[in-house]
This record gives C-alpha cells, structure tokens and sequence, in this order.
C-alpha cells in the first residue's frame, strides 16, 4: 500500500498505511492500495491525482466481503441505505409464522410453522459469479419440535432462464446444522429476477408439520465470474469416481476425460452433496451407499450401477437413513447405518439399523428385529463353532445396546449375526468373542491367523453364554438356550429374581462318583429336559437332562452340594416327592437316577423361605445349611441348621438367637465354620460369625463391615476378604484381625463395570 491523506483541520498532506483515523473528509491519494484493519471510518473519497491517457477514471469499484446471507427473520436483513430494494430480504405466504428462539443453544431466531406456508430468502446478489449455497437448520431439541420435524421442498432459484434446482431436505436434526444446497453459477439480481431460495413442506407430510427456515449463506467461490459446470452437469464429480491410471495423463482433465463405464456420471443423478461410504460389488454389479437422495431416480441412500453404467434403485426405493458400512457374503448384502424402515415404508417390519439385502432376488430381509441404535461398522469374521471348519459369520459393532426381537437381548455394542442359523448368536447361546469397543476390519494370514483392527479396548476369544468351564487347557462353553440376561448369579439378600424370561444360573457342582462326568447346574431356567437343575453328561457328548418330577417348576435354586452319591439341593421352591411335601431343601440320588428315598423335614417361617448356601463339615456326616427359615420340621433353628446324615436329623447349632439371612457358609477347619450374611447374633449386628462344633459356642466377629457381607474369604483365622452392600452401593474389604480396610476405591477402575457382587458359583475342573 502507497497512499497519503490530508487533514482537513490542518491542510498538511501526509503519508499514511491502512490504520489511519480517516474522518468523511478525508481526500486519499493512492497507487494500487488497498485497506486492511481500518478503524473508525465509515465512509472515503478516492481522488484520482494522475494518469495515463486522455484522462482519469475508474471502471467500478468492488467491495467484497466473505458471504452474502439472507436471513429467513427480515428485520436482521442488513438494509441498503443507497437503493432499499437492493438489500437482502425474506418473506412468507400461505401461513402464519412466528419468531422462535432458543439462545444459546441455536445461534439466531427463526421463523417456525405448524400450518403448512412457504419462506422465501432473498440476498442482494449483486455480481454474476460462482457461490457455494448453505441452507441452515436450526435443530429440534432446543425448540421441543423433534416429533413435529419432517422434510421439506428446497427450491433454488439461481439464473432467470433456467427452472429452479428442487431437492428435500430432512429438518429432524436434533442440533443446528447446514446443508450444502448448490455450488454454481449464481445470476445477479436485476429489476426481473432476484436469486432465492424457498423453502415448504414436502408431498406426503402431515398438515400438522413444524418447518422452520433461518439463513441462506451464498459464499463466493471465484472472483472473476467464470460460468462453471453446475455439479450435476457431465463431467463433474458428486461422491463417486471411477480411476483408472493407464487411462490418464498429466495433462487430462475432467473435461477432456472419457468416461467409458459411466461410473463417474452416475453421481450425477444424484442430488448435490452426496456422501458415499461404501461400495461393493457383486457378480458385476456395484452397489453404492451412504447418505445422499436421487429426485430422478426416487431412492435414498442405497444405489446400484450396473456393468454398462446404467444406474437402478433397490427394492422399495433404498433405506429412510444413512448407511455406515455394508459387506457382502454368498451374493448377500449387510447393510448397517442409522434407519428404521425403507424409504417408501412399504418393505417388512424389523429394520432397525441393520439389515440384509438379496442380490439374487433383489429383495430386503431383516436380521431378526434388528438393533436398538446405530450400526457403525459391519465385518465379516472367522468365528470357531465347533465344527470342522470355522463359520465366516456378521460382526456387527455400533451405538447399540439391546438385539431386538423376543427376547430382547443386553448387548455391549457388538454383536454376532450367524447367517448359517438366521439368527443372534447372542440370541442362541452360541459361542463368540467377547469385545468391548468397535470392530471396523477383519482379515486372515495364510497361516489362518484372525487380525481384527478398530476402536477395541477389550478382546476374549470365548464368550460365557450359560456356564464355562475348563477342559483339559481349553475354555468350554455350555449354553443353556436362549438368554435375555447374562447367566450369572444377580440375586441380592432378600431380593430374589424369578423373573419367568430370564435364564439365570446360581449354583454349580460337579459328580464324578461311579466314573460318571457330570456338571450339575441350578437356578432359575427351563430348557429342553431341565428346570431349574440341568445335568451335562460329560461322558455322553454333553447331553443335558434334568431332574424326575417333583419340584415344582417356579421356583429358583441357589445351592447344590455333592456329598457322595447324593446331591443336595437348596433354593426357594415348593413341591412334592415320595409323596412328601418338600420346601427349600431336597436330595437327589445319582445311584438311582432318582429323588433319594430320604428326604429332610421342610423348612418354613413367616414370608420368602428360602436356602442361599449348604457346607460339609470336613471328615463327618453333617451338612449345614443357610438362608431364611426359621424352623426344620418342627425344630426351631433360625437362619442355620445342621442335618445329620447319619441319623436322617436336623440339629441346631448352639443355643445362641441367630436373626436375619445367612448369604454363606465356609469352614475354617474341620471344627470352625465361618458364616456370613445380614445376621445378628445375639443381638450384635456384626454381619459375621463363628461356631465351634467342639463347645456348640458362637462368637460375633466385629470386622467393621459397613452392610451386609454376601461373599467371604477366609485366608487365615485373622485374615478376611469381604464383599457386600451399604447404604452407598458396594463394596470390597479386608479384616485383618484387628481393623477393617476399605479396598473399593483401590480396586475402582476393575470394577468401573461391576453392577453386582457375587461369590463364585462353583470352583473346580471338568474332567
């Protein structure tokens, strides 16, 4: 910059730059300048103090700015003092509309209707050039309009001979947003025509539907006013581009470029802005998703191009949402994104967020119900099912929670579709990884070792679906049918969980007696041949079968003891065999197959009867037993009671008052038993005890335990571990023998996913 001004209260001339305090007076002498930064003016004069030729003058003068923007509210249009028509403006028909704002969380007021009508938005385009178009949409959660939003018809009015670009646009944003309507040649305005955009509901919406309209933004693309190819015109590009490098050289443009498979053209039918993020072909065929609409070929999001470049529509005209990924296996297409149905509605129910489509028979097919959220990524994965040969199986991972369907699956995001089964492996009980985090690419060695890659925090192998346990080295799973909760112990003190569709697995035992390999499961389930009790036959290719008639089928079973050849069985149910009514507690004979011929008096007392635990006392014939009763047959024995195996006899142990729920029972030594719970004994709420079998004496041990204690370890007579639950959630401790030390925080972060406690169910080794 070169230029002087002269002060009109001085008369002196001086150079200046671009920051000078220019007054309306101010007289500039320049040589090509331009100002930057200037404060206070708010007006200049340019005298012409040479030039070359017969005279001195200016072919225009340009001030340009970074965008030129209409907004939808018309008192924020910025008026033209010099020629009033020449300022931006807006204007509505067919409705009333009214002011709406919701600062800070949309950026300006705009203008909202129930009752149909149309908005206009008109800026003062005043040079022919190219503009990028930003329509915004301020978002519906601010405003509470979400369920009301639907789509509208954007009409771009840009040249006075041309009919305007049409396209919908979806207004169901949850926050602000813009849309990229046009990039183009823009007309200016002149006394018969004005560049606008209008915006009104789309055919087919409700009458009651809420559209809104706040700003359109023209921003310049190029100064000079060059006419360029409108993006939908031959030889631009809009998401999709076919390369091929023996076809090109250095000096090759678009415009000179042969297109011979008509793969790039094909993005020309579809509307401005398309987002493409997959493509996979199929015997010949390309198949194209992502997020983008095509007026002219009336689909949404999906798309095929076929080998002669001919472009099609799917089945029922795509998906009403994005799509996020798609793979193809066996001529099937896996389509996962963020929908709910087609985009003419007219397909089958069950879309929901993931989907397959047959490219044989051109036809939709839901996976199940589908997903509760979106589908982010979808992979193909090698998954060992016990077969010969592993299965190429669906890993579907996204922001979803729930398999939906019946039952209704808890999922941590990721799940397994089986195509081979047409179903959930989660759903199944079948085997597969456990993952915490998102899969995004699979792929295999010549050795056949799996990579996976993606945004994963936690990978297992084996996932627990029932039961697992130990073969020989190997993790073995052992389904128990489909499951609509986690198998696993979840039953608080005096909180049972006997909900009829959840499959629950509280106890486990193994019986090896007379060469037999059984695993004996109990809770709460009913499957093929088993309620409540399940026997895996080891020996018999895992065969399940469970237990005679007997026990009545609702109720739970929450400990199993094998003593012999009999198993003990406690829980909370009724029933009656030999002829006998039972309650809490029977016995089961592995020699014959049958209840035992013996069975114990029952435990009753007043409300919920129940036995949370059983223990043999080492090296003798007596069993004890816990839970909530108070009394075995006619003997008054609160809370614990010891049977005599011996002489078919309940005994109570000790004369001390137990009161309260004991949650577990563990043997120090062959005449220590240690016993917890929510108990009281004597009166003295410590939550822990001992009995001496030797003295028949109890002895309250005062560990310091803030609640209730559900699951204990003792590793020596001064050392224990304890866990249970206070007033603030759970927790996690250690008695030392003289004071109690809170471990929760210490173990915080293990146990950031831990929404209960539980003691193990079962320890051992299958054989």
């Amino acid at each position: 910059m070169n230029f002087t001004y002269t002060d009109p209260s001085t008369g002196q001339t001086r150079a200046c730059d671009a920051t000078c305090p220019l007054s309306n007076d101010t007289t500039l002498l320049y040589q090509d300048f331009e100002f930057v930064n200037v404060i206070g003016m708010n007006g200049f004069t340019i005298f012409i103090s040479d030039w070359y030729g017969d005279g001195g003058g200016l072919s225009g003068v340009e001030l340009f700015q970074d965008d030129i923007v209409a907004y939808a509210v018309n008192t924020f249009n910025e008026p033209s003092c010099l020629v009033g028509s020449l300022g931006s403006e807006s204007s509505t028909t067919g409705s009333q509309f009214t002011v709406e704002s919701s600062f800070p969380e949309t950026s300006a007021s705009y203008l909202s209707s129930n009752t149909g009508g149309n908005v206009t938005m008109a800026p003062n385009i005043l040079s022919s050039r190219n503009y990028s178009i930003r329509l915004f949409t301020p978002g519906c959660i601010p405003d509470g309009t979400c369920s009301t939003r639907g789509i509208v018809l954007v009409q771009n009015y840009f040249a006075p001979d041309e009919p305007p670009q049409e396209q919908l646009i979806y207004q169901t944003n949850n926050y602000d947003k813009y849309d990229t309507i046009y990039q183009g040649r823009v007309d200016a305005l002149s006394s018969s025509f004005r560049p606008r955009v209008v915006i009104s509901p789309a055919q087919g919406q409700p009458s009651t539907q809420n559209i809104v309209a706040q700003k359109v933004q023209y921003n310049s693309l190029s100064p000079n006013g060059d006419v360029t190819s409108s993006p939908t015109s031959s030889g631009s590009l809009n998401g999709l581009y076919d390369y091929a490098p023996g076809n090109w050289t250095g000096d090759m443009t678009a415009a000179n470029a042969t297109y011979t498979a008509g793969f790039d053209v094909a993005g020309t039918k579809l509307e401005f802005d398309a987002n493409i993020n997959e493509i996979v072909s199929v015997n010949g065929r390309t198949f194209v998703a992502g997020s983008f609409i095509s007026l002219t070929l009336n689909l949404e999001n999906v798309m095929v191009v076929d080998e002669d470049g001919s472009t099609g529509t799917l089945e029922s005209g795509g998906l009403n949402g994005p799509v996020y990924s798609m793979v193809a296996y066996n001529d099937i297409l896996y389509v996962g994104g963020q929908f709910t149905s087609t985009q003419n509605a007219s397909a089958r129910a069950g879309l929901n967020n993931i989907v397959s489509y047959n490219t044989a028979t051109n036809s939709w097919q839901p996976l199940g119900s589908g997903l509760n959220g979106n589908v982010n990524s979808v992979v193909l994965y090698a998954i060992p099912t016990g077969s010969s040969s592993n299965d190429t199986v669906i890993a579907v991972s996204g922001d979803f929670t729930q398999i939906l369907g019946n039952p209704t699956v808890e999922v941590p995001g990721f799940a397994i579709w089986l195509p081979a089964k047409g179903d959930w492996a989660e759903r199944l009980g079948t085997g597969g990884p456990l993952v915490e985090g998102a899969v995004s690419a699979e792929t295999a060695s010549s050795n056949g070792t799996i990579f996976v890659a993606g945004a994963i925090t936690g990978w297992d192998a084996n996932q627990a679906q029932g039961i697992i346990g130990l073969s020989g080295s190997a993790v073995e799973g052992f389904a128990l049918g489909s499951s609509s909760a986690t198998s696993t112990t979840k039953r608080w003190l005096n909180s049972l969980d006997t909900t009829s569709n959840d499959i629950v697995v509280y106890a486990g035992a193994y019986y090896t007696g007379n060469n037999e390999n059984i695993t004996i499961l109990g809770g709460h389930f009913s499957v093929s041949n088993a309620t409540d009790v399940a026997f895996i036959n080891g020996n018999n290719n895992d065969v399940v079968s469970g237990l005679p008639s007997g026990i009545n089928s609702n109720g739970s079973v929450y400990a199993l003891l094998v003593n012999g050849n009999r198993l003990y069985i406690g829980g909370e149910f009724t029933g009656t065999i030999n002829n006998n009514p039972v309650q809490a507690i029977a016995f089961y004979d592995f020699s014959t197959s049958k209840f035992d011929t013996t069975q114990p008096p029952s435990l009753t007392g007043d409300g919920a009867v129940f036995v949370n635990t059983m223990a043999s006392r080492p090296s003798n014939s007596q069993i004890v037993v816990g839970g909530q009763f108070s009394q075995a047959g006619s003997l008054p024995c609160p809370a614990i009671c010891i049977y005599d195996t011996s002489n078919s006899q309940w005994l109570r142990p000790g004369s001390e008052t137990i009161e309260g729920e004991v949650s577990e029972i563990v043997f120090e030594d062959t005449n220590t038993a240690l016993v917890v719970g929510n108990i009281s004994i004597g009166g003295n709420m410590t939550y822990v005890g001992r009995y001496n079998f030797q003295n028949s004496a109890w002895t309250s041990v005062n560990v310091g335990a803030t609640g209730p204690v559900i699951s204990v370890l003792s590793q020596d007579t001064n050392t224990l571990y304890l866990t249970g639950q206070n007033s603030t959630g759970l927790y996690f401790g250690k008695w030392n023998g003289q004071q109690f030390q809170d471990l929760s925080m210490t173990f915080q972060s293990m146990f950031a996913n831990v929404s209960y406690w539980t003691r193990p169910i079962f320890c051992g080794h299958r054989h």
